[in-house]
């Protein structure tokens, strides 16, 4: 299993199915290929689709919406870019067999090679599906704080659903961060 090329529909579909319906489109997914400060991945076996990641560069622009993390959250703001991994999904019958840690670790090459000094995401936490905190974990991330409700605001204003809560999503986000390099 190697990343390799988006299949737009196909990608769009398993993180709006396992992230929240409504969260990507064809149209953003496209965009943000085209954009020289995002990339996604795709891990494909055998034609079919396994997983998918989308990576962003952050500016101190972007700090606000990291702001109710308070001090560990700002300080990763202070100097040069940072990299953000923004999603990341296997669908169900792919999970715990090294594609979401392909993933991760292909994004995390790339913010490297972005000159990022560190990385941040923010762990799904859902009652019924878990978090995506051990993988995270298990790559050297520092897991920070959880706040409750943190995508109950974001859901409502977006339009979009969660898979477990459907509109309104009550599920917490944690605060997960790594440095890449001094």
């Amino acid at each position: 299993m190697v990343p390799t090329l988006v299949i737009v529909p196909a990608l769009v579909a398993l993180l709006n199915t396992n992230l929240g319906e409504g969260l990507y489109s064809t149209a953003s997914l496209e965009r943000d290929l085209a954009d020289p400060t995002a990339r996604v991945l795709s891990a494909h076996r055998e034609g079919k689709l396994l997983g998918g990641a989308v990576t962003r560069l952050l500016g101190p622009a972007d700090v606000d919406y990291y702001e109710r993390f308070g001090e560990p959250a700002r300080a990763l703001f202070v100097s040069g870019p940072i990299g953000s991994v923004e999603a990341l999904a296997v669908s169900p019958a792919a999970r715990r067999a090294g594609v979401g840690r392909k993933l991760l670790l292909d994004s995390l090459e790339w913010c490297r090679e972005q000159g990022c000094r560190d990385v941040v995401a923010i762990s799904w936490i859902s009652g019924s599906t878990g978090s995506s905190a051990p993988l995270f974990a298990a790559a050297g991330f520092t897991m920070g704080e959880t706040i409750e409700d943190f995508y109950l605001d974001d859901s409502l204003r977006e339009g979009w659903g969660c898979p477990v809560c459907g509109a309104g999503c009550h599920c917490a986000g944690e605060l997960v961060y790594l440095r890449l390099r001094a």
